[in-house]
């Protein structure tokens, strides 16, 4: 009788557990180390105008603490922050919506005869990257000091191809314009024909939010998750991250 009772003593706490009320979270701590145009000091940066909406209409207010990347990654795992990002999913805690993606491309003439699609393909050509794409992509290539040096070289035909994020090599293709870093004002405008030119996918990427593996951590996912499922059906998730100049991330 007493096994009985202690049995049923058993399954009565699971079910109490399950049918807790979720908490009624007020503010989160969002740490995160200062990334220009994604976490800026002055509240500004994608990461935190897409934070601040999603929590912001569950009346939530987050907070930010600026801390190094490690440090970051170990206040949320020891749940002392309530979220950081994004990195590459593992086993972790992480969202299962990305909040950064991008696409890595090659940018070169159609009748090159080449045909690029992947990283390893670039190894035995003459190849400029943007600056920090090679170390982005982990692939020792030819990184010069800015677009428009590199847009140069591959009109100029002294490169085979000119690697970088797909979207400023589009607009490199439609307008000719390479003026796309601050410090380089002049001799960016080039007269190209877009039929010329062939641009192709050889990397992409998405980053994901990783979370505390607690219950609240669990809560604040799922209210990151359905929010930012929210934006992308009504169309401002593509707003936010056009007016930043970001490919907008897939949102399934």
């Amino acid at each position: 009788m007493r096994r009985i009772l202690a049995v049923c003593a058993v399954v009565a706490a699971c079910f109490a557990a399950a049918a807790a009320p979720a908490e009624d979270i007020t503010d989160v701590l969002h740490a995160t180390p200062e990334w220009t145009g994604f976490t800026d000091a002055d509240g500004s940066g994608i990461y935190n105008d897409l934070l601040n909406e999603i929590f912001g209409a569950k009346g939530i207010t987050v907070h930010r603490q600026t801390v190094p990347m490690n440090r970051a990654v170990a206040l949320v795992e020891r749940g002392e922050a309530d979220f950081t990002g994004g990195f590459r999913r593992d086993d972790r805690n992480f969202a299962d919506v990305p909040i950064y993606e991008t696409t890595f491309a090659a940018m070169y003439r159609k009748d090159s005869g080449l045909s690029l699609h992947s990283p390893e393909q670039l190894k035995d050509l003459r190849v400029a990257t943007a600056p920090q794409v090679s170390a982005t992509l982990g692939e020792d290539l030819n990184e010069v000091d800015s677009r428009s040096q590199a847009a140069k070289l591959l009109v100029s035909g002294r490169i085979d191809a000119y690697v970088d994020l797909r979207l400023p090599l589009e607009k490199f293709r439609a307008t000719g314009e390479a003026n796309l870093d601050v410090a380089n004002a002049s001799d960016t405008r080039f007269d190209i024909d877009p039929d010329d030119w062939e641009i192709s996918t050889i990397a992409s990427t998405r980053l994901y939010m990783l979370f505390p593996d607690t219950p609240r951590g669990n809560q604040l996912r799922e209210i990151y998750e359905a929010g930012t499922r929210e934006l992308a059906k009504s169309g401002r998730l593509a707003e936010l991250y056009t007016h930043y100049g970001l490919e907008i991330p897939t949102v399934e």
